[in-house]
């Protein structure tokens, strides 16, 4: 088995879905949410990663800056300020629920920084089920 990337500790499928399944849906970034609407940004689990990394299915352009959480608007949204400690421009997400909790906030960051990967199942190398001895150079 092969290990994960040097320097990842965050995944999206593991560690980061869940917080936009329990704070950002049921209602809003979901297909005929508010936040669908009126972002056009789609945090549902199979659409959410795609969406947040594509600069032209948000209506704010990209979400993430891969490597650049300071200059993620995911990050400026549920953070409330820009890198520089500016209020971002319309509300803090996720709106008109509580705020995200620091860890959740750290969260996206780390995982903006490292990378943005999405599956925390690291690559694997091919199972060989058989070989055979063609000639001496090859099997």
């Amino acid at each position: 088995m092969i290990d994960s990337p040097p320097g990842v500790s965050v995944y999206f499928d593991r560690d980061v879905q869940s917080i936009f399944t329990r704070s950002c849906t049921g209602g809003c970034h979901e297909p005929g949410g508010s936040g669908g609407k009126q972002a056009g940004l789609d945090l549902t689990q199979g659409s959410a990663y795609s969406e947040l990394l594509d600069a032209t299915r948000s209506r704010n352009g990209p979400q993430v800056v891969i490597n650049d959480s300071d200059n993620s608007i995911l990050v400026w949204k549920v953070g409330g300020v820009d890198a520089a400690g500016r209020q971002v421009f319309g509300d803090v997400m996720p709106l008109g629920r509580a705020p995200l909790p620091d860890v959740d906030i750290t969260r996206i960051r780390t995982w903006v920084a490292e990378g943005g990967l999405n599956s925390s199942a690291p690559p694997s190398r091919p199972r060989i089920l058989s070989a055979a001895v063609i000639d001496s150079n090859s099997i």
